[in-house]
């Protein structure tokens, strides 16, 4: 699959002039996939990765929490580049509204699988889809990526409670290991 996704329904619409104008945006805005993985295999527990596809509540996550504890950096190994296509996506969608074109070529005309990936349905043309403001932007936040940022922070706060707990052991721990570590 290329670094974009299938834009032939935007491109359907457009005069060569608009295509032109969207290329250029597109081509100068858009994630390239290979880079957020990479960046999310090398620098994955800095949240690194998710910064650059525009996932700032994420990536300060990961970026306080070492990708809570490595768990998120390597789900982010199979995520990235799916989430790169939907802000890819969302992208095309928004430059696509800005230049009064619509999602679909003529109106009325189906476009289920534009429908599913969140794009608003086509009414009356390129005017009816203009006016209805532009499509939602920002970074992608579904519910599973929300749950997952809950239970790091939970995960971390039961380590520091733990910690805190044991604290008073301390000075067991510490004389502890030279006992068993050096016996003789």
């Amino acid at each position: 699959m290329a670094d974009k996704p299938d834009l032939t329904p935007l491109l359907a619409n457009m005069t060569d002039e608009q295509r032109e104008q969207f290329m250029a945006q597109y081509d100068s805005k858009k994630k390239n996939r290979t880079t957020a993985f990479l960046l999310a295999f090398f620098l994955g527990g800095l949240g690194i990765g998710r910064f650059y596809i525009g996932n700032v509540g994420i990536g300060v996550l990961k970026l306080l929490t070492g990708g809570v504890f490595g768990i998120l950096a390597i789900v982010d190994w199979f995520l990235i580049w799916g989430l790169t296509d939907k802000v890819n996506f969302k992208l095309a969608m928004g430059i696509a509204d800005s230049l009064g074109v619509s999602p679909g070529g003529a109106p009325g005309e189906d476009v289920g699988a534009l429908r599913a990936e969140g794009a608003k349905p086509v009414t009356a043309g390129p005017a009816a889809a203009h006016a209805a403001g532009p499509p939602p932007s920002g970074p992608v936040t579904e519910p599973s990526y929300m749950l997952a940022g809950i239970l790091g922070i939970v995960a971390v706060l039961l380590v520091i409670v733990v910690l805190l707990l044991q604290w008073s052991e301390w000075d067991f721990y510490r004389d502890a290991w030279p006992r068993l570590l050096f016996r003789g």
